[in-house]
């Protein structure tokens, strides 16, 4: 399991607000990648035999919806 913590600053590691965190999972599930949603957590549990071309397109998915939803590079 992998797990990536969305906070507005990494000093005070106040937490993203629903509203982007909502907007975040919404683009990456049109990507067709299933991810889930824990406070300002997205948790990732692939499979163990998961194919390489799929952990490119949920890399790709969660990269792109990073850059279009918050408006930065990753």
């Amino acid at each position: 399991m992998l797990a990536l913590e969305f906070v507005t600053d990494p000093v005070t590691r106040n937490p993203l607000d629903v509203a982007h965190m909502y907007n975040l999972i919404k683009k990456i599930y049109q990507w067709g990648v299933l991810v889930h949603l824990s406070g300002h957590n997205i948790l990732i549990i692939p499979p163990v035999n998961l194919p390489r071309d799929y952990v490119k397109k949920s890399h790709n998915a969660i990269a792109f919806s990073i850059m279009e939803v918050l408006n930065t590079q990753v």
